[in-house]
């Protein structure tokens, strides 16, 4: 909300290394969700989508479904 978009993307880069390490597939995923959401608010579409479909492929892979379809919308 308050712009600093570059330190959201860090801290969430972060996020997801602690999640990966931890083997937290939900975290991982909606890490990767929230790191979609803020390069979509700072008009990184591309990495928006890329972002957004590594969350749908976790999300998938850890038998959500249908949180995979909301990631991907």
């Amino acid at each position: 909300m308050a712009g600093q978009y570059n330190s959201s993307i860090e801290a969430l880069k972060t996020a997801i290394s602690f999640d990966r390490r931890a083997e937290n597939g939900f975290g991982l995923a909606s890490s990767w969700q929230a790191m979609g959401d803020v390069y979509k608010k700072a008009g990184m579409e591309a990495e928006s989508k890329a972002a957004n479909s590594r969350a749908a492929e976790i999300y998938r892979a850890i038998g959500l479904p249908e949180r995979a379809e909301r990631s991907e919308s």
